[in-house]
């Protein structure tokens, strides 16, 4: 089985330098405005240039920079930028420990061809001896800069590893830390300049922003016996076979599944169509049809019960995967402002509709009243497990003769088991209408073809349908 995977950013990670970037420098030298410091920033990082004049040529035919003084001063910033790049103190140890403890490398960095020559010659060697060329993944040769999801959905797919199982190490917390939580990686925030990363400091601090896994003021700081490591990224002997482990579910290493199509649809739609809902029984009574329904973004999944007393491990794998392919299309589906279809590379021939959970306000035997998952257990478990909020659509409201079909679990998420398939004389729920319990249940299906998965019919005999 592969070993857990360690993501490197290089500046202010790995090596220090000058605290501004060139395309900064140079706009300062040659009196560049706002608009063409931004331009001339994003081809210097996306284009691997063979020198200066190949990068002054792309400029001037790109955005129209043909003064002599750019020309001059990309050509002066480029000779410095081969010779700026200087070690963190202790950062090659742990480099080199990290190595020796048989966990995998990879690097993903935004940087331009001078300065990755300088940063080369401080550990080019070390590189290619313990890094393969495909998980080098340098801003000027990818065509992409972080943050962008794709980048690192990419090394991800190279390094055949699955985000749980991988730790992005890095200084800025917008463009390393937030797009690495997103798709459920661990981080390290290493805050080399805690000014410049004052604003996110203090989204974290009052919980505006995820926080990461572990927080450093420098690689080298680094402790490889400290505990959150055996924690979060196991060496390979401590997982069980092809499987790397995050609170319970098995996530197998494998191919990430495509979105060869996807098509958005507005919240105003979804609420609609989930209004026209129907009961199996009761004549097809609509439960919704008068109820409010809300879509509600970023809900701590804590503050959500569960019915069910299950997740099948496999399927909560699929959701983490399907929500790692259509980040790359620049939607979370933990975070919909709608819903989406989708078609993917696994089934090319399937539409699958993706929503947000369905969540109704419940009232429970013993008094409470609680918002209960109605549609969207694995989802929701999904993103508990990756410690992440959920939009969900929240429905008040019901008339009381249509309650969901089952009760709160007593003692809520303590009791919710992940299986890796349903056994025999499974009850999953505690059912209102044991012999009929079916008659309650809301048929999203009509709504949405394919939202409700069939699984296993494993209750006891005593409950009917």
């Amino acid at each position: 089985m592969s070993a857990p995977l360690i993501v490197l950013d290089i500046g202010s990670s790995l090596v220090e330098g000058p605290s501004r970037g060139p395309a900064s420098r140079i706009a300062e030298a040659a009196g560049l405005d706002v608009s063409s410091k931004r331009g001339l920033h994003r081809l210097l990082m996306t284009r691997d240039y063979a020198d200066p004049e190949d990068a002054w040529t792309d400029a001037r035919e790109q955005l129209g920079l043909a003064d002599p003084a750019i020309r001059s001063a990309i050509a002066d910033i480029w000779k410095a930028q081969e010779k700026e790049a200087r070690p963190i103190i202790g950062a090659f140890e742990v480099l080199q420990e990290l190595t020796a403890k048989g966990y995998r490398l990879a690097l993903l960095s935004n940087i331009w061809t001078p300065y990755l020559q300088s940063v080369r010659r401080l550990l080019g060697d070390f590189f290619d001896a313990h890094i393969p060329p495909e998980l080098q993944l340098f801003s000027c040769r990818e065509g992409l800069m972080k943050p962008a999801p794709e980048l690192f959905v990419r090394v991800l797919e190279r390094a055949g590893a699955h985000p749980p199982s991988t730790l992005m190490a890095g200084d800025s917390y917008d463009k390393d830390i937030a797009p690495a939580a997103m798709l459920g990686m661990r981080t390290l925030w290493l805050l080399h300049d805690p000014a410049r990363e004052t604003p996110a400091l203090v989204q974290v601090l009052n919980g505006a922003a995820a926080a990461p896994t572990l927080t450093l003021p420098s690689l080298a700081d680094l402790d490889l016996q400290h505990p959150w490591l055996a924690k979060y990224l196991p060496c390979p002997a401590k997982a069980g076979p092809g499987l790397h482990k995050l609170d319970g579910i098995g996530l197998p290493i494998g191919e990430y599944v495509k979105i060869l199509w996807m098509e958005a649809f507005p919240a105003e739609f979804l609420l609609s169509r989930l209004r026209q809902t129907r009961l199996r029984g009761f004549g097809g009574a609509q439960p919704y049809i008068d109820a409010s329904l809300e879509l509600v973004p970023g809900v701590d999944t804590e503050a959500l019960t569960p019915a069910q007393n299950y997740v099948l491990t496999p399927g909560v794998d699929k959701i983490v995967e399907l929500r790692t392919a259509v980040l790359t299309k620049g939607v979370d589906i933990f975070a919909l402002n709608g819903c989406i279809h989708v078609v993917t590379s696994d089934d090319p021939d399937e539409r699958i509709p993706v929503i947000p959970p369905v969540i109704e306000e419940s009232s429970e035997p013993d008094g409470r009243s609680v918002l209960l998952i109605n549609d969207g257990m694995h989802r929701v478990f999904a993103a508990r497990s990756l410690g992440l909020p959920i939009s969900v659509v929240i429905v008040r409201g019901v008339p009381a003769e249509y309650p969901y079909y089952a009760f709160a679990l007593d003692g809520g998420w303590s009791r919710v088991t992940p299986l890796a398939e349903l056994p025999d004389g499974h009850q999953k729920k505690e059912y209102r209408q044991p012999t009929n319990y079916k008659a309650l249940f809301r048929d999203f299906n009509a709504m949405f073809p394919g939202v409700q998965k069939q699984r296993k019919q494993s209750n006891p005999n005593h409950i009917a349908m």
